[in-house]
């Protein structure tokens, strides 16, 4: 069962679109540091990370179903 290349690619771009987030988010933590984010900032990261989370799990299931892996 093959999945469309550009499904597969968007994944990708969506993926890295929400690492650049988190490293802004944790750049604007003071000394650059997660564990000094503010409990708001914290509950961002973390639904963002639980996101991102959940595509790449996506994206290895299309990946072993496309056995490129």
């Amino acid at each position: 069962m093959a999945i469309d290349i550009a499904q597969k690619n968007r994944l990708c771009f969506e993926i890295m679109k929400l690492t650049f987030q988190l490293d802004l988010l944790i750049s604007q933590a003071p000394l650059g540091l997660k564990f000094n984010m503010t409990a708001a900032q914290l509950a961002t990261y973390n639904a963002i990370d639980t996101q991102k989370a959940a595509m790449m799990a996506e994206l290895f299931h299309l990946m072993q179903l496309d056995r490129d892996i």
